[in-house]
């Protein structure tokens, strides 16, 4: 099946659906906004416009919160119309499962948890997050430690859990963003790992192309 992943890290700042090709499916890795509710009204229009777009050109829609979407969630989301997938599997008609991971880390600079939302210090928190089984495409807002996580700072920043879990359960995708400056495409076994800050791209996925990790 098609699948567009919009550029995470949009920041309010959306391509126009009208550029975006056809797909079956239509993926964002989070980040939608700066400062998720505290915009005004008239900057929130921007949002709400690029949603009802979205929903109106791609059969599904599936959404992701980020660090700076404070007060979403996946209640929120389905409110909108759109189809949430934090801690949630979804399915695809054609047996295509997606999976979504919210939470990203913040070992490098734990101040951040007073800033932003849906980060964590927290090992245990962290694993729990990643404990699910095998699904075909994978769509965190974090990437996973040691690729495509390398800040200007020289600092990696990706998760430790997410690595374990692509090493361990081969999915076919993953897809993530947070890192803008690491943007760019990776491989790890069988897993094609995507950085998705600032990119718009088409991509073929086919459902049960089951590979296990070594």
């Amino acid at each position: 099946m098609r699948c567009v992943y919009s550029p995470s890290q949009t920041h309010l700042e959306f391509p126009r659906i009208a550029d975006l090709p056809d797909a079956d499916l239509l993926i964002h890795a989070g980040d939608w906004t700066d400062i998720g509710y505290r915009h005004s009204k008239l900057e929130f229009t921007r949002f709400e416009t690029f949603l009802r777009d979205a929903r109106a050109k791609y059969p599904h829609v599936l959404a992701l919160h980020g660090n700076h979407d404070l007060g979403f969630d996946n209640h929120r989301w389905a409110q909108w119309g759109v189809t949430p997938i934090d801690g949630l599997t979804w399915r695809h008609e054609s047996g295509l499962t997606v999976r979504g991971v919210a939470l990203t880390p913040a070992h490098h600079l734990p101040e951040l948890l007073l800033e932003w939302q849906h980060m964590t210090i927290d090992e245990e928190e962290e694993d729990a997050a990643w404990d699910f089984e095998r699904v075909d495409v994978v769509v965190s807002h974090g990437p996973p430690f040691g690729y495509l996580d390398l800040t200007d700072a020289g600092k990696r920043i990706g998760s430790r859990s997410a690595v374990s879990y692509i090493r361990t359960r081969q999915p076919q995708v993953f897809i993530c963003g947070h890192v803008h400056e690491a943007a760019g495409e990776a491989q790890l076994r069988e897993t094609r790992i995507l950085n998705v800050a600032g990119r718009v791209e088409l991509l073929e996925v086919s459902a049960g192309d089951r590979r296990s990790g070594e």
